[in-house]
């Protein structure tokens, strides 16, 4: 039991060091990056990998040694073989199919996007994503552009520049809260006043005959009727509307009984004509005592957001379009910086801090190959091995992201971890087929019929169930993580154990004898 524990940390012990240096390489080469989340994913996961072989040649053969023996072999998986005879009979078929999807991969990774919209990620049910998105579709925007001027002259000739722009909606300025045009305003005002009567005095409570002043008064107005309606010079559009007031003045001259019912129909009356005539008459010659307004008219807090207290004046710019749209997003922030280089706000960082992952990633990606083959290159002393061992790697890769278009599900800041991760997977699980394919060379056994295609298998396997949970979360962006690194492990799976033993089948000098 000791023994044959001893000769398989023996057997594996060079593929283990080899797999955890290059996995780490894969993963320190996110250190330097721009984007800090990149660069402690990597040191965190770099350095972990390397406690991981540690824990594997020590930790692990231990706890075995402690374990019962079993004295049960375990059998190769039936499906195995099955596939090994598929791969044995029909390898051109397995590459040709690989390379026709590589090549209509390579044609959809130009419409690979990064959805840098935070609000993407949260979970879509919740009452603040869907307010939020409500907010979007309609006229005022929650992202804006804001712009610091260094004085008010200057906010002005930019806020007239960013206006012309097709991408703008509205600009607004601490002016924009000033009325314009005030001298006109304020003479039309005082034309208005001259020709306003007095307000009328409020009587604290009415005269003693009032109902009969209020009944004459109603007589003399259906008396004014009569002989308007008599007369040659009346329009029929007046006539009918005179006449249907004059009717109704008649049917409530018949109701008129005694005073106490009059009385209260004359209240009703006066609610229903005349509610509150004096207030809004005192109202409105409380308006046409209007001043000029300027900026210290305007409330505190109004002017705090427009004004600092160093006197930098706030331009805030409303976009045209909807800004959920990556397209829209560009064009409103390119537009906006093309006048106000210095511009900022939630669009300016989002499409910034989208730009700044996407380079972080593909440099330290780029410089995650280039290191790990140069190393590759060291220790096995042929570029052919190396490519063998990247070309898994590169293909899922392409196919990861090809089926990331195809489904509709862009890469933002949760999911774009895939790309580290399934480096270090697809080079551990490459390494390890490479190697057992090495020692199966004169043996009549394939290697999906070994000990190694299952431990990849399972490995892989466990990957998958472990962030395939994560897909029934309702956060959007923890979802689309678990979705996509599903994916990207089995098609890992497919490139290591399918495509490539195919391949070797064809080309390789490991192939079997």
């Amino acid at each position: 039991h000791k023994k044959a524990i001893a000769e398989a940390v023996i057997a594996t012990g060079n593929t283990l060091l080899l797999c955890a240096i290059s996995t780490a390489i894969g993963f320190y080469a996110f250190v330097p990056t721009a984007y800090v989340g990149a660069s402690e994913l990597g040191l965190i996961s770099g350095t972990g990998m390397l406690f991981i072989l540690l824990a594997s040649i020590t930790v692990l053969p231990a706890l075995m040694i402690l374990m019962p023996e079993k004295k049960k072999h375990l059998l190769p998986l039936p499906i195995g073989k099955s596939i090994a005879l598929f791969l044995v009979r029909y390898p051109r078929h397995i590459v040709a199919g690989a390379t026709i999807s590589l090549l209509v991969s390579l044609t959809l990774l130009p419409r690979v996007s990064f959805d840098a919209n935070p609000f993407n990620m949260s979970d879509q049910r919740s009452q603040s994503v869907r307010t939020a998105m409500r907010l979007f579709q309609g006229e005022h925007s929650p992202w804006t552009i804001s712009v610091l001027a260094s004085d008010r002259q200057e906010a002005q000739r930019l806020a007239a520049r960013l206006r012309q722009l097709s991408e703008v909606k509205s600009v607004l300025t601490i002016d924009s809260f000033i009325p314009k045009n005030q001298e006109e305003k304020l003479e039309q005002i005082e034309d208005m006043a001259l020709s306003m009567p007095p307000p009328p005095e409020q009587q604290k409570n009415r005269p003693v005959d009032w109902y009969q002043q209020d009944k004459k008064a109603l007589a003399d107005l259906s008396r004014a009727l009569d002989k308007k309606m008599n007369a040659d010079d009346v329009e029929a559009a007046e006539l009918s509307a005179m006449g249907n007031l004059a009717r109704e003045i008649h049917h409530f001259q018949k109701l008129l009984t005694n005073p106490d019912q009059g009385a209260v129909l004359f209240d009703h009356l006066d609610s229903a004509l005349l509610p509150d005539l004096a207030i809004l008459l005192h109202r409105l010659h409380t308006l046409m005592e209007a001043a000029p307004v300027d900026l210290s008219h305007l409330p505190k807090d109004l002017i705090s957001r427009y004004v600092s207290k160093n006197n930098q004046y706030r331009i805030q710019v409303v976009p045209q379009k909807d800004l959920r749209d990556l397209h829209n997003l560009e064009n409103f922030v390119t537009a906006v910086t093309s006048i106000a280089p210095q511009a900022t706000d939630q669009p300016v960082t989002v499409l910034a801090a989208g730009k700044t992952i996407v380079s972080a990633f593909k440099t330290a990606s780029i410089l995650a190959f280039i290191l790990i083959a140069l190393f590759l290159w060291i220790v096995m002393k042929t570029w052919k091995t190396v490519l063998l061992v990247l070309l898994p790697l590169l293909l899922a890769l392409c196919y990861t992201m090809a089926a990331a278009v195809l489904v509709d599900i862009p890469f933002n800041f949760a999911n774009i971890i895939i790309v580290p991760l399934l480096l270090g997977i697809g080079v551990d699980s490459s390494i390890h087929v490479i190697h057992r394919m090495r020692e199966l060379r004169e043996i009549n056994i394939h290697i999906l019929e070994t000990s190694t295609a299952r431990a990849v298998l399972f490995s892989s396997l466990t990957t998958i169930l472990s962030f395939g949970t994560l897909s029934f979360m309702h956060h959007a962006g923890t979802a689309g993580m678990g979705k996509l690194l599903t994916l990207s492990v089995i098609l890992m799976i497919a490139c290591t154990l399918i495509i490539l033993p195919a391949y070797l089948e064809l080309r390789s000098p490991y192939k079997k004898g």
